[in-house]
């Protein structure tokens, strides 16, 4: 990727962290309320019974009432802890109200003694980003932690980004690190990657 192209990249990020700083309140929580509708009405995301997601950062579409529902149906939940500067553990959650220690980036994270996720048997991710396309393209925040993390996973587990509408780009500058996903979620769709 040359440096004008990187230089598009970072321009971007600032662009779309400034608009996700700017969500007012009453629009993030009508947005979470129609996601969790959609997540929960999806066979895909309906049926999982080991999931790995995240705690929203401020202005990040949240998935809780989504998360709450299937921990009630069962499902265990595992949410990230940085770990060094490379990347992500995922450990089990029994109550996302409990999230209190704040990360270096100043995410809510899981206790460090919860059980750690065995990848092996995760079938479902939900994963936060910047932007995305319908093709499966991400831009994540710009570390690498969660191209990583799912660049390990099984091929079973159905990877799903999540995002406000306006999140959706036609096109991304994306590099071959970038991990793709499988779908994506957003209030008011749900879209899953042409295969071909």
């Amino acid at each position: 990727m040359s440096e004008a192209a990187r230089e598009a990249k970072r321009a971007l990020r600032r662009d779309l962290r400034a608009r996700l700083a700017a969500v007012a309140p009453e629009e993030a929580r009508a947005a979470t309320e129609r996601l969790a509708a959609l997540l929960l009405a999806q066979a895909e995301t309906r049926g999982a019974s080991v999931l790995a997601a995240y705690a929203a950062m401020p202005g990040e579409l949240d998935c809780a009432p989504y998360l709450e529902a299937r921990q009630a149906a069962g499902a265990a939940l595992y949410l990230p802890r940085v770990v060094g500067r490379e990347s992500l553990a995922f450990h089990r959650v029994e109550d996302l109200g409990g999230l209190e220690p704040l990360g270096p980036f100043g995410i809510r994270e899981p206790d460090a003694d919860a059980p750690l996720l065995d990848a092996g048997a995760l079938r479902l991710v939900l994963v936060p980003g910047l932007a995305f396309t319908a093709r499966g393209a991400r831009l994540g925040r710009g570390r690498g932690y969660y191209d990583r993390f799912l660049a390990g996973l099984p091929p079973e587990c159905l990877r799903v980004g999540v995002a406000y509408d306006w999140q959706v780009l036609d096109d991304l500058p994306t590099e071959a690190h970038d991990a793709r996903l499988d779908a994506l979620a957003t209030p008011t769709r749900w879209m899953t990657r042409p295969t071909a």
